[in-house]
């Protein structure tokens, strides 16, 4: 992310994940965010922490979460919806 502007700001990065199969195929999940400063022309790489216990579902029988095995595709965008989000999708 760069700050191209004039002053200092602060950019959020937003991390989605949306199961490809399954229920509740296609729905973005947030699964995690990070808030950066940036001061004017200053450009970095954000790691962002990240939870896929939205996508798991509870197992009765382990009385636990379970994340199903399937594709998930991950989306880092500054708002949900950005056209210019990075996407990939992993088969978990």
């Amino acid at each position: 992310m760069s700050n191209t502007g004039g002053r200092a700001g602060i950019a959020t990065v937003q991390l989605y994940a949306s199961r490809l199969d399954g229920d509740r195929a296609g729905q973005r999940e947030l699964i995690g965010f990070i808030r950066v400063g940036l001061e004017p022309g200053q450009s970095t790489t954000a790691a962002v922490e990240a939870s896929l216990r939205p996508l798991s579902r509870w197992d009765r029988n382990r009385r636990d979460f379970v994340l199903p095995a399937g594709a998930v595709r991950f989306e880092a965008a500054q708002f949900w919806g950005d056209p210019a989000a990075a996407c990939r999708t992993v088969v978990i």
